[in-house]
């Protein structure tokens, strides 16, 4: 199952979890290093060396070669079928972690959540030896929970809001104790409440994170954006208006990049406000913009730089045309952003 959009027409991705701390993590837990495999066949490497195996599909996973690592852990998965759980106890349920991992970066979500759901129900570390007795494991699967959230982020993007919401509030439940980014399950789950109709619980949560002393601003901006795109929209202007003065400038004063990535998701508020004859919503919306003609001038005057530079300089001509189309980019905007201006004033009458 694949997913082509969202609402604005942007594609939206839920917030992944693989961070270089958790990388680490998963370098650990088969305790061999990417340098212990250089066999070529996945065949010969699956069967003879599977903690080589699975630090080359990390290292795919992490150099985004996906449909390479995902060809190695269906290897791997393939050769050691029934008899994984006997060979490597619950730990084997990492390989189907990173399999769900890869599936996600190919957009099979469908395919990622029952990889991910294996690896959660299939290899837990509960076992119970014929006497009847638990036994601790010898190697344990330590992402349980973490196959857990993004079970959750998978059912967020594919539309089943109930389901990530059930899966989310279990992760968070049990993270005590367990290296996992608590924040961006948070954020997951506050989406998916406003998404699951629950307005009040997403828009408490998520104004918690934007609160919080401890919230990396980025974090906070992805909060306020997802409360901008699926909770504002629902509410009462008057609210929002409060909200926008207690939090606006977090994405005002910001890089003209990440900014300019946040115009066509303020300027699909604005036509939306637009059309429900709301023009002060959507002269709101419109004021959030980067004004186009700032971000040419800007890179008019990066260009002019760039031309006087050394002409034998590396990536000197990639760079000009990169900023060439950045400029024809921005100037092609100019008009959309105006129209849209124009309209908010005229629905006012001014």
């Amino acid at each position: 199952m694949k997913v082509s959009g969202n609402r604005w027409g942007r594609a939206q991705r839920a917030m992944s979890l693989i961070a270089s701390g958790l990388l680490a993590l998963l370098f650990l837990t088969f305790g061999s290093s990417p340098a212990d495999a250089q066999i070529s066949n996945p065949k010969e490497l699956a069967a003879s060396n599977p903690s080589g195996a699975y630090n080359l599909i990390l290292g795919a996973l992490g150099q985004g070669n996906y449909e390479q690592g995902l060809e190695l852990v269906n290897e791997v998965v393939r050769y050691w079928g029934p008899r994984a759980a006997e060979q490597f106890g619950p730990g084997f349920g990492h390989f189907y972690y990173l399999k769900g991992l890869l599936q996600m970066g190919l957009e099979d979500y469908a395919g990622a959540i029952d990889s991910f759901r294996i690896c959660r129900e299939d290899y837990s570390n509960e076992l119970i030896n014929v006497e009847g007795e638990r036994e601790g494991p010898r190697l344990q699967n330590r992402f349980r929970t973490h196959a857990l959230a993004q079970w959750g982020a998978c059912l967020m993007i594919v539309g089943d809001y109930a389901g990530a919401v059930e899966k989310l509030e279990e992760t968070l439940a049990e993270a005590g104790g367990v290296r996992i980014r608590t924040d961006v399950v948070g954020i997951n789950l506050g989406r998916s409440y406003l998404r699951s109709g629950d307005l009040v619980k997403g828009k408490d949560l998520l104004t918690k994170a934007l609160r919080s002393e401890k919230l990396a601003v980025e974090l906070k901006r992805r909060a306020f954006m997802v409360l901008a795109e699926d909770w504002s929209p629902e509410v009462e202007f008057g609210e929002v208006e409060r909200w926008l003065w207690e939090f606006g400038d977090l994405v005002r004063n910001d890089t003209r990049g990440n900014r300019w990535s946040r115009n066509p998701l303020f300027a699909f508020l604005g036509r939306q406000a637009l059309e429900s004859d709301d023009p002060l919503r959507a002269l709101t919306w419109y004021s959030f913009l980067l004004n186009p003609e700032e971000l040419a001038d800007h890179r008019r005057r990066s260009l002019a730089e760039l031309e006087s530079e050394n002409a034998e300089a590396a990536g000197r001509k990639e760079r000009i045309d990169e900023l060439e189309e950045g400029i024809v980019e921005a100037e092609s905007m100019v008009a959309a952003m105006w129209l849209g201006v124009g309209g908010g004033h005229y629905q006012l009458r001014n």
